[in-house]
């Protein structure tokens, strides 16, 4: 039995309940350390029950994800089998249970996409967008089939520079990476079925963006799919916007999360994607994560505590703000040719297909449950 088997944190998990509660399925999920798991297949056992436990409604849409996502994960544990402290830092057990059961609609969207264009013959391109470890593409890299796959871009600008160092306020690439500080660490980027490479972009700099639709615009990426997933705030515009004017773009998976703060509304007055503008203090709100602890504002709200109205008052302009986005993603449905845009010069491509759907991740005060589709 090897040293990764001495102390995981997988196992008994004990849940609260919450009105305000963000929590996957109703639930506040504490996980309390147990006898070491023997074994490869115990471990995927265990992580299925736990992942069904933690949202048997979810369950009940995606079985079939559910079985593979628990393989996946199972595929990490043994790909770090020999890095025990790595292992324990990327594998937070309530912390993955969440990040995979709101990574699974999207998975079953791209999986139904490839199924209808398997006449497609270049591979895809996979941009992740504020991925943050990298959980969902890693999942894809497990999943999707690798020879209709180049890669999954793991967009953030927490990721350290190309070739930098990584310092202590960078995520650290060293689970998609390996160990390059020195010639005898461990190399995984070669074990990735699906390679996984990082790109430090702020989506809040409009430079960034558009130099990400010079990069990713031509045919050599083949067509691209834009996952955008608990997107906080003006971030969720950003995504609209590159999938509006990147020409290679076929597919968007948009998951907004926090509302825009209020403070915007004091130099903004509309919100703008392509031609669609709305007003901004219409979906703007009070409040905001702190750090936990309170040491600091936070960027996610899977790693901070909320500090601002009950989030269940909040709903009203959260749906306001899905059904905004959503409509600007509808711009020029089924029209030929792309839509000009007065404001900076650049097209937006009309779509052919939408859907705002939900599916019951938050209940008991929850509800940032929405997805939205676009595809052309």
């Amino acid at each position: 039995m090897t040293a990764l088997n001495d102390v995981e944190t997988e196992a008994t998990m004990t849940t609260t309940t919450s009105p305000d509660s963000e929590d996957t399925a109703n639930t506040s999920t504490v996980i309390e350390t147990s006898p070491p798991l023997q074994s490869d297949d115990e471990f995927e056992v265990w992580f299925l029950d736990e992942l069904i436990r933690s949202s048997p409604q979810v369950h009940s849409l995606y079985p079939e994800l559910f079985s593979q996502c628990a393989t996946a994960v199972t595929h990490w544990r043994r790909r770090y089998r020999d890095d025990r402290s790595l292992w324990l830092r990327l594998f937070k057990a309530d912390k993955v249970i969440k990040e995979v059961i709101e990574s699974i609609p999207v998975i079953s969207l791209v999986q139904d996409w490839m199924d209808r264009h398997n006449d497609v013959e270049e591979p895809i391109t996979i941009i992740d967008l504020c991925s943050g470890k990298g959980y969902l593409s890693m999942l894809l890299s497990e999943i999707l089939p690798p020879d209709r796959v180049t890669k999954c871009i793991l967009v953030d600008k927490a990721w350290p520079m190309c070739h930098g160092k990584v310092m202590p306020h960078h995520v650290n690439w060293e689970h998609i990476y390996g160990n390059d500080n020195t010639q005898e660490g461990p190399r995984y980027y070669k074990t990735w079925p699906i390679p996984l490479v990082t790109s430090k972009v702020n989506l809040n700099k409009t430079q960034q963006i558009t130099s990400m639709i010079q990069r990713f615009g031509t045919k050599e990426h083949g067509p691209v799919l834009i996952l955008a997933v608990h997107l906080c705030g003006v971030l969720s515009i950003r995504a609209a916007t590159l999938f509006q004017k990147l020409p290679t773009a076929q597919f968007l998976l948009l998951k907004p999360c926090c509302l825009p703060n209020i403070r915007l509304t004091r130099d903004v007055e509309d919100f703008e994607i392509g031609n669609y503008r709305f007003p901004a203090l219409e979906v703007c709100a009070r409040g905001k994560w702190t750090r936990k602890g309170g040491n600091g504002p936070s960027s996610s709200s899977s790693d901070g505590k909320w500090e601002g109205p009950a989030r269940w008052k909040l709903q009203g302009k959260f749906d306001r703000w899905c059904f905004h986005l959503f409509t600007a993603l509808n711009q020029g449905k089924d029209e030929e040719g792309p839509i000009p845009n007065a404001e900076d010069g650049m097209c937006c491509l009309p779509v052919t297909s939408t859907k705002q759907f939900d599916v019951p991740l938050q209940t008991n005060g929850g509800f940032q449950n929405t997805y939205l589709y676009a595809e052309r």
